[in-house]
């Protein structure tokens, strides 16, 4: 990849590159900037941002580790800054005023027969940079010396260590108002995801085509005695088996993006935790509403006559559209408990299938064997579908709407929840 960033830069190429890992950064950034807690604080070169950290700094490791309490007061003695020790304790590193006292260091711990392992002048890192800019805990004033003078700016994320932990703090105290206008952000990403990939509507355009006329041909007259009996038992179960269907490909995306790395570009970010997830469902509002649309565009060109009028098929529209949206929050927590998007899609199937097939949506109830019609009426898409018909075919607002709507409500409050935590875990 770094190829391919720097044959593109080569050709002129304007690149927006956010990284995790400042080493990468520090590789390919002609400029880079700096955020902590979804401010900017610095910007600049690489060197630029070096030289306003500090100065450099001499790291020696010794021979003997047990001379190393002589060679760190020796270089006290010399320098004004206190020397560090290392993690092994084996050598010390210490700021230098200018690199000449490097030499005069290393010419005093061989003066003392300090034998030296290792010595080397360093430049400090963008680790540094970044360390020195937003401070640690309980060390806030080098980190207010140093935001004073940096106050424009363009970035490169915090190190992977740091930024879970600053991911985290921020999304605790993301405003709701914040929170929506990321979702809706997130949302116009999906939206031109799919335009750009039209192929991904077509579980929502070629599926209910297919679904209506095989249905409608081939059982009318099997169910019903007729097509004209059958189509207003059909449509709105077939409306509601197609939104199920289409609900399955939230997961699925989900899961995708994750592999793909596109919430690790936004974790270190001040998001709320739902955006990543309700943007890409409030998208898919447009798509369970076309299918609707197009499921009864097919049924009145093969002689459905809805009864409820325009009032009636809107409302019946809606409750379908809320329904899909309630659904896709489970298999939304399948996306993020799966490890693959193939292992999503099987998943997935096994709760759709037993949702939609074990309903009223096909068949009258009142057909089925015992045990079976049991299942079916408690199964919440017999009241979504029950509750559709109602207004298609009569305009009426029967208790099956109260029931769908407590229905779906139950199942966002449930999974809503568990699929956010599932995702923030996994961050």
């Amino acid at each position: 990849m770094w190829a391919t960033i720097r044959e593109l830069a080569a050709e002129g190429s304007t690149i927006l590159l956010t990284t995790q890992y400042l080493d990468e950064a520090d590789e390919l950034a002609d400029r880079i900037a700096v955020i902590d807690h979804g401010r900017k604080v610095a910007e600049g070169t690489p060197d630029e941002l070096k030289a306003r950290v500090g100065r450099s700094s001499l790291r020696v490791s010794l021979v003997n580790p047990a001379d190393t309490a002589r060679a760190v007061a020796l270089a006290a003695g010399m320098i004004r800054d206190t020397p560090i020790l290392t993690p092994t304790g084996s050598g010390f590193s210490v700021a230098l005023g200018d690199a000449n006292q490097a030499a005069d260091v290393l010419i005093a711990l061989r003066n003392q027969h300090l034998d030296i392992a290792y010595a080397a002048v360093e430049q400090p890192s963008l680790d540094d940079v970044f360390m020195a800019l937003t401070g640690r805990p309980g060390d806030p004033p080098r980190s207010q010396d140093l935001r004073e003078p940096l106050k424009n700016a363009t970035i490169t994320n915090p190190p992977p260590a740091m930024s879970q932990s600053l991911s985290r703090v921020v999304q605790t105290s993301i405003p709701v108002r914040d929170a929506l206008t990321q979702t809706i952000i997130l949302a116009w990403r999906a939206l031109i995801k799919t335009l750009r990939n039209p192929e991904q509507l077509v579980d929502v355009t070629a599926m209910p085509i297919l679904f209506t006329m095989m249905f409608g041909f081939m059982f009318a007259g099997a169910i019903s005695g007729s097509q004209a009996n059958y189509l207003p038992i059909l449509i709105p179960g077939i409306i509601a088996q197609t939104i199920i269907t289409a609900c399955v490909a939230a997961g699925v995306q989900l899961r995708e993006d994750m592999d793909k790395g596109m919430f690790d570009r936004l974790r270190s970010l001040p998001i709320a935790r739902i955006a990543p997830l309700a943007g890409p469902m409030t998208a898919d509002l447009a798509r369970y509403a076309i299918a609707a649309v197009v499921t009864l565009l097919v049924g009145i060109l093969m002689g459905y006559r809805p009864g409820g009028g325009v009032p009636g098929v809107a409302l019946a529209i809606m409750l379908a559209v809320i329904t899909g949206w309630s659904l896709a929050w489970i298999f939304m927590l399948v996306g993020t408990v799966a490890r693959t998007a193939g292992a999503v899609q099987g998943m997935s199937m096994m709760i759709m299938f037993p949702l939609t097939f074990l309903s009223n949506a096909f068949v009258p109830v009142n057909t089925l064997p015992g045990w079976l019609r049991t299942v079916t009426t408690i199964n919440p898409v017999s009241h979504v579908v029950s509750a559709m018909r109602d207004l298609m075919n009569e305009g009426a607002i029967t208790a099956n709407v109260g029931w769908a709507l407590l229905g779906c409500a139950t199942v966002a409050a449930i999974f809503i929840p568990l699929a956010v935590r599932s995702y923030a875990r996994r961050l």
